[in-house]
């Protein structure tokens, strides 16, 4: 058991379900066997214009996006709204906020990865945090919360790798109070947000996404 992470199940107490949502989305494992990136890509584009419209009262097929400097997305129909979604297998990682921008990352846990060899991408005080652990189980968690967690703010950032990741420390005050962690299942979710809310976190499944359109156009 690792006994580090927080978990937030739906319904959790936050701030305004209409401010911030987190949307965790599970596809079959079917579709899972496929390319990894093909099969997510139109899962997530889906999830994303579900949830935007049902947050914004804008019809899903009126939802205009754009892409900006390394292929950041926005929301042309209603800039209020910020988004961004991360996926990994068969698990999608979807955050909304409807006053600032927001960053996520979604990892699934490899109990056997090697971190000896990735020094080089970690601050050094996140390095020693990691390696510190003291059984693989944790060293394992703290890796995937330290590297979802800088994903997180890059993505925030919308500068993608061009950043330094190395530099910048997640575990300093000036970073953690704006990371929010969490476990489901055996796949680690991190956000970044410049304020200090907690993020209202609900599980959706794929059935959840086909009604949707399903109801939505017929």
């Amino acid at each position: 058991m690792i006994p580090e992470y927080t978990s937030c199940q739906e319904g959790c107490s936050g701030i305004p379900f209409f401010t911030v949502l987190m949307t965790v989305y599970r596809v079959t494992q079917r579709q899972a066997t496929k390319s990894l990136y093909c099969h997510l890509k139109l899962p997530s584009t889906l999830l994303v214009r579900m949830e935007i419209s049902k947050l914004s009262g804008i019809p899903s097929a009126d939802l205009c996006f754009h892409s900006q400097y390394m292929h950041k997305p926005i929301l042309l129909s209603a800039p209020q709204y910020h988004f961004n979604y991360s996926h990994t297998r068969n698990m999608i990682l979807c955050g909304i906020s409807a006053t600032e921008p927001v960053g996520v990352d979604i990892e699934r846990i490899d109990t056997n990865i090697t971190i000896g060899n990735m020094e080089n991408v970690f601050h050094p005080i996140e390095f020693l945090y990691i390696n510190n652990g003291s059984s693989a189980p944790i060293r394992s968690y703290r890796f995937y919360k330290i590297w979802t967690q800088k994903e997180a703010y890059i993505k925030y950032l919308g500068t993608g790798f061009s950043e330094k990741i190395q530099d910048f420390n997640t575990l300093d005050s000036s970073f953690s109070f704006h990371l929010h962690t969490w476990i489901v299942n055996d796949y680690l979710c991190s956000m970044f947000l410049p304020s200090l809310s907690n993020p209202t976190i609900q599980l959706v499944n794929e059935s959840d996404v086909q009604h949707y359109f399903l109801n939505t156009f017929i």
